[in-house]
């Protein structure tokens, strides 16, 4: 069954991002200037910050222009979203010193790549990351089209619930409009808990905790790049129609996957399949229970 997997994607990009500074195609530290020259305090910002959530740039979804103008079937560019955003003279001024899921920070770094790899991004992830793996049932697509076998989804637009399967991703590409199978999941898990495809350094590297101390971050819960770390625990935890809490522990290598469908009397801003991960995460690792709120957008 296929299904959309939301901010799963942004650990495979960060994956990508990882994979391009070991060939010396992309440096971590480069400023976002370098590619986005014409944005305000761009020399702020590094890729290692888009990464890790911590440019402190304003999120264009949550912006009243952009949360009172959407609609499920809007067809648009995650980038010209996030220009009108971006060229605010605020933007980024609190780089390395603030943290937020902003959208498009994740914009943002799949143009980064898809430039430094002078390839679409769809096309590395395939070459670099899914293919190595054997993923041929995960995909990234700006179409709202999901191949068959389809797993529907349930959300709660204007008070009702409706079948939000196939709401287009294109205004958001290419942070979370990724298409996957659990089966595919259970292999992305594993590499991510063994590090099967990057070196050592960049495995560490993913979990570093350079946000500890933004917010209400500690050693026991931050963001690396691409993925929340949570007492020892690395996840991925998704807010979208159909949410894929996506959690391994490598110390342990344990790998779970959940799915949760919303809609049904379920509020929008409540993710079971987050519960339900936290009680197994009780039964498996009583000494390692991450402490995760709720996501609310």
């Amino acid at each position: 069954m296929h299904f959309r997997v939301g901010d799963v994607t942004e650990a495979m990009s960060s994956t990508l991002l990882l994979k391009l500074a070991e060939q010396q195609r992309i440096a971590l530290d480069a400023p976002l200037a370098t590619w986005f020259p014409e944005m305000p305090n761009a020399h702020l910002a590094t890729l290692q910050m888009l990464a890790s959530m911590t440019t402190g740039f304003v999120d264009f979804v949550t912006t009243p222009a952009s949360s009172t103008s959407w609609t499920p079937n809007r067809i648009g560019s995650g980038r010209r979203r996030a220009d009108r955003v971006l060229r605010r003279p605020d933007a980024a001024v609190y780089a390395g010193r603030e943290l937020g899921l902003l959208r498009h920070q994740l914009v943002l770094l799949g143009e980064v790549l898809a430039r430094s790899g002078k390839a679409p991004l769809a096309d590395q992830l395939r070459a670099q990351v899914l293919d190595p793996l054997g993923l041929d049932g995960t995909s990234m697509t700006v179409e709202p089209e999901i191949p068959s076998p389809v797993l529907h989804a349930l959300s709660i637009f204007e008070g009702q619930s409706v079948d939000a399967t196939f709401w287009n991703p294109s205004w958001i590409a290419p942070a979370g409009n990724m298409i996957s199978t659990l089966a595919d999941l259970r292999v992305w898990a594993e590499a991510v808990a063994t590090g099967t495809l990057l070196s050592s350094r960049r495995t560490r590297c993913r979990s570093a905790g350079q946000s500890v101390g933004l917010g209400p971050l500690t050693p026991e819960g931050y963001y690396g790049l691409g993925v929340a770390i949570g007492r020892d625990w690395i996840f991925s935890n998704p807010h979208v129609p159909l949410r894929q809490l996506h959690h391994v522990l490598p110390a342990r290598e344990d790998h779970r996957g959940h799915d949760d469908h919303p809609g049904s009397g379920q509020p929008d801003d409540q993710n079971y399949g987050q519960d339900i991960f936290l009680r197994i995460a009780e039964l498996l690792t009583p000494h390692h229970v991450p402490d995760i709120g709720q996501r609310t957008h």
